[in-house]
């Protein structure tokens, strides 16, 4: 039974709404939250390909069940979390992978060949994925030759990084400098590290 208060404060929008709520069934707290809020909290969760949604409420460490998202979110964002429980129940199969032959496709299935037959053809498009690096068939290269390809391509990358960048003296996030003084601030949220680039 959904417990719903109406004309109430929601504590994370602030606004008075009608549809108050808890977010599971579990909570024994008092409704607290708007469907709104819940929908765009959800939401955020599910880009994240998180299905394991912990109730808004702070001394609350309620986990959301599939019913409890069937009975509080809208229809389409039930669908998407149906998808998305869907999707990483598949990936966990062993030799599952997602067609990565085509970006229209959003096909996948189970490969038998393994890393020993690593060319995998898929069953709805035609395309073919690599299964051992889960990308787009290397064509003309073997696996290992695409190994080797792939290491000069990072050997490059580290090269660029040595000469143009500076790590972050706290997080040691890469930073490049552009232009402007030599007083630099690291734009990572959790950082915010301001140092002197010489």
């Amino acid at each position: 039974m959904t417990n719903i208060c109406k004309n109430l404060e929601c504590v994370i929008c602030c606004d008075q709404k009608d549809n108050i709520l808890n977010m599971t069934i579990q909570c024994t707290h008092e409704p607290s939250t708007c469907q709104d809020c819940i929908n765009k909290y959800v939401n955020d969760q599910l880009s994240q390909k998180n299905t394991l949604i912990v109730c808004l409420v702070d001394e609350c460490n309620n986990t959301m069940e599939y019913q409890d998202v069937q009975r509080v979110v809208s229809n389409e964002l039930f669908h998407k979390f149906d998808e998305v429980c869907l999707k990483l129940a598949l990936q966990s199969v062993p030799g599952f992978r997602w067609c990565q032959g085509s970006s229209e496709c959003s096909s996948g299935q189970i490969h038998i060949g393994g890393d020993e037959a690593p060319k995998m053809i898929c069953e709805r498009c035609g395309k073919a994925t690599c299964y051992t690096h889960n990308s787009p068939w290397h064509e003309d290269l073997t696996c290992q030759e695409y190994d080797t390809l792939i290491g000069k391509v990072d050997i490059e990358s580290q090269t660029y990084l040595e000469k143009n960048t500076k790590p972050c003296p706290k997080c040691g996030i890469h930073i490049q400098k552009i232009d402007g003084c030599d007083h630099v601030k690291c734009k990572i949220e959790s950082c915010l590290m301001e140092f002197c680039w010489l």
